[in-house]
């Protein structure tokens, strides 16, 4: 049994590149039996020039045979607009897909293009590179992959890398949209997107990215439907990216946004969650890492003396995920992700510290399942990452306890000293509220802060907090929220992990002014000075700077719909970079009511040294 698909793809409107001629580049370091198939075909027929190797094309030919490999059918998605990004001034790229049941079998492929007008096109077409690759089925069936390019040269593959961002969670199931977004504010390039799956590394895709302007991956393209999968975004010079997820099951209807973190850690802590039947709290766990790993679960509940700890090897190169609402409360020295390394439902508080003999990456997706803390039904949910360690200070400049809103803090306590813990929460008035609470040793407690005991009591717009601890603790801020903020209700939640130091420059890869979108920034200035702000949107058409300033101990609100501070209504794809005279805080709300991005998120910004 054998099939065959073909299409070709031209520059267009939705491909960036760079418009840069040069000299043809040299075969790269790469070859297989099929180029020399496809060059003997070429010379045979007219005498057409060969066709070099590409690396990057071979990443992508790579990528898409795991891909349909994965799905077991042929599909065309993404190939020859990824293949587009392989060539500096690239101006046509065009792409073969097949299966043999029986295995790899390159004349058989060949000969079945060669009889099939659509491939022999492309074997024969205006190109001057190419690459194959075979990817084996679990069923024995080899499904192969042809990518072609037209290109005058090639960049550097693989690019160099500056800086890199690691998102442990990430579906492409029913229901679920997936995308990252990167911005580079000055500068050109290639960069690199990995994905890891449970049953390993996926390959790696090229991404162009264009100085100044938002470029956005969709997931799905690249790796298939049904995947369960982690990422890693790799940039060749100084930017940020964030992943999106959208989601309507039937079951769970919001969004989640997250800034990627810069590297794998030892330690990820998390301090919110619980396994109450109207919950539904995973883990999910990335092993960038060539050998497998070991990760130990440290639970800690609200229930004294139930402290289990779950042990597991993360294969190499590798996405877990652990329903944390599945398992019980004994400790088990090899647990079985898929049913034992959770603690089980009916805990109303439980807080996690995952440990790892190599370094990993942790995110905690949380979602609500038809939940009203009294203001209406939720179906959302939340995502963040872990904290990488317990700290003595946390801040956040988020918050609000206007009517619809219920914000919480949460507080974990890892040590075996009581912790005396100081609440200063900074509104934007100015106003300066202190509380202080006792987080007994190995517990966790929940600050509501719409009541006025612990928080600042209810109807305030907009409320910082930086938590103080005698001993360090983890502290996390989750937000639900029934509200209408002037383009429909929106039932959702959002969370962060508080950060443990401030700083003067931010950048965010996403925002939108859409209507039905309501996207802020909230910056907290705790200083006993004024910070003058320059917040510098990239959007389609260009860079727009405002100068904003924050007075001492306040928080404020920019509204980026909002023409004054803002970018202005009607843009989608926005970058983001703030830029301040004092350390600050800088997080990004966002709300939409659009059926498409409907939920609410919560990220706070990517702290750097530069642009």
């Amino acid at each position: 049994m054998a099939s065959i698909r073909a299409r070709v793809g031209t520059l267009g409107a939705t491909v960036v590149i760079a418009l840069l001629a040069g000299p043809a580049v040299p075969a790269a370091a790469g070859s297989s039996n099929l180029q020399t198939l496809i060059n003997q075909d070429r010379a045979s027929n007219g005498g057409l020039a060969p066709l070099a190797w590409s690396d990057c094309l071979a990443a992508v030919a790579q990528q898409n045979a795991q891909r349909i490999a994965a799905q077991g059918f042929l599909s065309h998605t993404d190939g020859p607009e990824l293949g587009l990004a392989c060539g500096t001034g690239a101006t046509q790229a065009g792409e073969n897909i097949a299966y043999i049941s029986s295995g790899i079998d390159d004349n058989q492929v060949n000969t079945m293009y060669m009889n099939s007008p659509g491939h022999r096109a492309n074997i024969l077409g205006p190109y001057n590179y190419v690459a194959t690759a075979w990817v084996i089925a679990p069923n024995g069936w080899a499904f192969n992959a042809e990518e072609f390019l037209n290109a005058p040269s090639l960049p550097a593959w693989p690019p160099a890398v500056s800086g890199s961002f690691y998102f442990a969670e990430g579906f492409t199931g029913g229901g679920f949209s997936e995308s990252v977004s990167a911005l580079m504010p000055n500068q050109n390039g290639l960069g690199m997107v990995d994905y890891y799956t449970p049953v390993g590394h996926m390959g790696t895709i090229p991404m162009a990215l264009t100085a100044g302007q938002v470029s956005v991956e969709d997931v799905l393209p690249d790796v298939g439907a049904d995947q369960q999968l982690s990422t890693k975004v790799s940039l060749p010079g100084k930017g940020v990216v964030e992943r999106i997820i959208h989601f309507n099951n039937g079951t769970w209807y919001g969004s989640s946004d997250v800034v990627g973190v810069p590297q794998p850690a030892l330690e990820w802590d998390f301090a919110e969650g619980s396994t109450l039947a109207q919950f539904s709290e995973y883990l999910t766990l990335q092993n960038p890492n060539a050998t497998p790993v070991t990760a130990t679960l440290n639970y800690v509940t609200d229930v004294v003396g139930v402290h289990p700890t779950k042990t597991l090897v993360l294969p190499a190169t590798s996405r877990t995920t652990i329903p944390v609402f599945m398992g019980d409360t004994a400790t088990t020295a090899s647990c079985n992700p898929a049913s034992n390394c959770g603690v089980g439902r009916s805990f109303a508080g439980v807080s996690v510290q995952v440990l790892a003999t190599s370094p990993i990456v942790a995110e905690r997706p949380f979602y609500v399942n038809g939940f009203s803390f009294g203001s209406g039904t939720i179906r959302g949910g939340h995502d963040a990452f872990g904290a990488n360690a317990a700290a003595s200070q946390w801040t956040f400049a988020e918050g609000t306890t206007l009517p619809g809103f219920n914000e919480y803090l949460t507080l974990q306590n890892p040590g075996l000293i009581a912790a005396n813990v100081s609440l200063r929460y900074m509104d934007t008035s100015g106003t300066v509220t202190t509380r202080s609470l006792t987080v007994g040793a190995q517990s966790r407690s929940t600050v509501e802060v719409f009541n006025p005991a612990l928080g600042v009591g209810p109807g305030v717009a907009g409320v910082s907090v930086q938590v103080t601890a005698s001993q360090p603790i983890v502290a996390e801020r989750p937000i639900y929220m029934v509200y209408n903020f002037g383009s429909g209700v929106v039932a959702s939640a959002h969370d962060v992990v508080g950060a443990t130091s401030l700083g003067t420059l931010y950048g965010f890869a996403t925002a939108s002014t859409l209507a039905g979108d309501n996207d802020y920034l909230t910056v907290l200035n705790p200083n006993v000075a004024a910070a003058h702000l320059t917040i510098t949107y990239y959007t389609p058409g260009g860079a727009i700077a405002r100068a904003v300033t924050v007075s001492a101990n306040s928080r404020h609100t920019v509204g980026i719909f909002n023409g004054a501070e803002g970018a202005g209504p009607g843009i989608a794809n926005l970058g983001v970079v703030v830029s301040s005279d004092q350390p600050v805080l800088v997080e990004k709300p966002t709300y939409s009511a659009n059926p498409s991005t409907y939920g609410a998120t919560d990220t706070v910004g990517f702290a750097s040294s530069g642009f």
